[in-house]
Order: structure tokens, then sequence, then C-alpha cells
């Protein structure tokens, strides 16, 4: 990655962990046997954002999630060519996560956010920043890790 790509990458990321916390149109679908599976579209309505967790989220301890990005005027149509950024925010304390989560991209607009932790109870937010043909949007999941 040249110097340039991790400059726009870091000024993204930027973006999205100090980002206000949005109006959210989150839709929790509910568990596929344990899976716990998310939706919800972004800031312009460009894309729906879909997580997908292989077990409950835990407490303090390091997790992946399967990430899907799909049209947002065609749910089940996934978008070609996506990069995401990811953030942890915690707003009642104002900080952000200690990790810094890795992206694994499969093909088709989908793939893995790796390394993510929350490490104290209370509610949480993952900030997800989608790029895709020239357009940045933002959405945000709350996630709240009560014991």
């Amino acid at each position: 990655m040249s110097f340039q790509q991790r400059l726009i990458s870091l000024l993204f990321l930027g973006i999205v962990v100090s980002m206000p916390a949005i109006a959210k149109n989150q839709e929790v679908l509910g568990r596929e046997t344990t899976r716990d599976v998310r939706r919800a579209r972004t800031s312009g309505g460009t894309y729906l954002v879909e997580i997908r967790s292989a077990e409950p989220i835990p407490l303090n301890e390091i997790f992946s999630l399967e990430f899907r990005v799909f049209d947002g005027a065609v749910p089940n149509k996934l978008i070609e060519n996506v990069r995401i950024t990811v953030g942890t925010w915690m707003p009642a304390h104002q900080h952000g996560g200690s990790l810094d989560p890795k992206i694994r991209y499969r093909e088709g607009g989908s793939g893995w956010i790796e390394g993510l932790l929350l490490h104290m109870e209370g509610l949480w937010q993952l900030r997800i920043g989608v790029m895709a043909n020239g357009l940045m949007e933002r959405v945000v999941f709350d996630v709240d890790m009560e014991p």
C-alpha cells in the first residue's frame, strides 16, 4: 500500500471513529440458529449493511463479524469492489476501543471484520464506513454489552 493510500485510509478511519451518533435505522433480524444478524442502511441510504456474529458478541474477548454490503435499492444485490472501515465507540464514556480491527474481503461485497473488542459493559457502537464507486457513506450499529 502506498503512502497516499495509507494516508487516505487513516483519514477515512478518523472520520468514521470521530463521527457523532447519527440517526440509525437499524434492524435486528434476530438469530439464525446461534448467529446474531443485524442490518442497517447507510447515512445516505445507498447501501444496506449486514453484520453477523457466529455467536453472541462476548464482553472483553476478541471476536469477529461477517459483513455483507448490499445495494440499498436492490437489497439482495451485493455491491462489488466495496471497501469498509470499522471503529468502535462507547458514547457514554466518549472513547473508542483499543484495537485496530482488520478487514478480510471476499468476492462480491462481503468479508470478515477481525480483531474487535468491546472491553467494558454498556452501550457500544460499531461505526462502519462504506466506500464503493467513488461514494462514501456511514452506518452505526448499537451493541449493548450488559452483563
